[in-house]
């Protein structure tokens, strides 16, 4: 089993996903309903893991395999902004701490891309001890808001 306190993880691109289409005039305010009003504040974190792709694994060309990323990470991110444009409010901001107003401005969502340098996804979902990978999440949550800021 792989220890993942000793994950070294790289970090390849930060940026900010923006909706596909802008948010209309009319919809730039978003009134948040009692309930959003009355429930605390939570800063949702989002981790989305995949493995080597079969078919890269063990190639020697590293160029293939940052290929292979590249792409999936340009299917996310082009997702990701086609649900922007939907979802509007969650590309918005909201105008202070106490607001009960969102300001959809399509400012974004941060979206980064990692790659875990030694241990596999497989090795890490054979025997999961729950608190060991709650921990090393937990870490890389943090590494991921630091370089978001």
């Amino acid at each position: 089993m792989a220890k993942t306190n000793d994950m070294n993880i790289k970090f390849i691109t930060k940026e900010t996903v923006t909706p596909s289409s802008p948010t209309p005039p009319h919809l730039r305010t978003f009134n948040l309903s009692l309930l959003d009003q009355l429930s605390p504040s939570y800063y949702i974190n989002l981790l989305l893991f995949y493995a080597t792709n079969p078919n890269t694994a063990g190639v020697g060309d590293s160029g293939e395999k940052s290929k292979k990323r590249t792409e999936t990470s340009q299917r996310l991110k082009k997702s990701l902004s086609e649900t922007l444009t939907r979802f509007y409010p969650l590309a918005g901001r909201m105008k202070t701490l106490a607001s009960i107003v969102v300001d959809c401005n399509d400012e974004g969502v941060h979206y980064s891309v990692a790659e875990v340098i030694n241990h596999s996804l497989t090795d890490l979902l054979q025997q999961p001890e729950s608190e060991e990978l709650a921990h090393s999440f937990q870490l890389l949550l943090m590494k991921l808001k630091r370089r978001n800021r």
